[in-house]
């Protein structure tokens, strides 16, 4: 629809009345431009939820003969066709599929006042650890460097990617609040190369044929032996497979990043203050470590590697792993 303050006659700069819309001489291209009656009602029809493609029904009394004509709704599910009935049959599904439509048998129904609870997701079955298994995961993770991360996990109860994605920013050793705000995950690798397919196709593992005589077990294998080259693949490559960028020599990205966790909600948690002397020491290593020779770089994460170890050789480590 146009703006009848912006249609101007031709030679004037006056803008056209209402009243001069129909009249004869006003340019072509200014009447051309207002909407068709057609278009308007649907419009309207539209904002108040309204069919626009009715289907008609004729309905007849049977005691008093008479006729009428009424328009039923098109009951159209695609919105393209009718979008009030389109939004209309979408409301009315998730209303069935939420009183359990689609179940394969009849729900019962209950009074209003029935003394029962809703239904909720059933709770997995998790075994906690007990005491003593978390004291033996502790005497064993004394030997790693990190040790600190495993007290922390299993003191707070945070996943692995939360307990290695914690900053000492974020870490307050007066107040013993944390701010699980970062996780460490493993970004995939990409290919740098220029033929991804014949840069892994080392790597590639085909369907066998029938009766393979490649995978074959030896003779003192145990039965339901599983071990690799015994058995045929299951998981088998695509025949434009591109895959495998780990092994790619110019390989790009990956490795481990920090990101932040899911949703909008940050996970703040009090740490036990027998943690606490053990998070001291910590952080007197991590910086006795750089300000070492070994690491020139920044340590930020409280789980992070001292520079010249791990799988990158003499590269420096700045971030649970990842090179600088």
């Amino acid at each position: 629809m146009i703006d009848l303050t912006d249609a101007h006659q031709a030679g004037g700069d006056q803008p056209i009345s209402p009243a001069r819309l129909n009249d004869r001489s006003t340019p072509r291209a200014v009447r051309m431009a207002q909407p068709l009656g057609r278009d308007v009602v649907e419009e309207i029809a539209k904002q108040h939820g309204v069919c626009i493609r009715p289907v008609p029904l004729r309905r007849q009394d049977i005691l008093t003969r008479q006729v009428e004509v009424i328009d039923v709704p098109c009951g159209a599910t695609l919105e393209s066709k009718c979008p009030p009935c389109a939004k209309r049959n979408r409301q009315l599904r998730r209303a069935q599929c939420r009183e359990g439509w689609h179940l394969d048998h009849k729900p019962v129904n209950l009074p209003d006042n029935a003394d029962v609870d809703a239904p909720v997701a059933a709770d997995p079955d998790l075994e906690p650890l007990t005491r003593n298994e978390a004291r033996k995961i502790l005497e064993a993770a004394k030997s790693r460097r990190n040790a600190a991360r495993w007290s922390v996990a299993l003191a707070l109860g945070i996943r692995q990617g939360e307990a290695l994605g914690l900053r000492w920013s974020f870490v307050d050793l007066q107040t013993g609040v944390i701010k699980a705000w970062y996780q460490a995950q493993r970004s995939p690798w990409k290919h740098g190369c220029d033929d991804p397919h014949e840069c892994g196709k080392e790597w590639h593992r085909w369907p066998c044929k029938p009766r393979c005589r490649v995978h074959k077990h030896d003779p003192d294998c145990p039965l339901g032996c599983t071990k690799r080259g015994h058995v045929c693949p299951t998981r088998t490559c695509a025949k434009d497979c591109t895959g495998h960028a780990d092994r790619c020599p110019k390989r790009t990205g990956g490795g481990i990043v920090f990101r932040q966790r899911k949703g909008r909600s940050r996970l703040t948690l009090q740490c036990p203050p027998e943690l606490l002397p053990i998070l001291r020491e910590h952080k007197k290593r991590q910086d006795a470590e750089r300000a070492g020779p070994v690491n020139s770089g920044k340590i930020t994460s409280c789980s992070s590697r001292p520079g010249g170890a791990g799988r990158w050789g003499a590269a420096r480590t700045t971030r649970c792993g990842r090179r600088s």
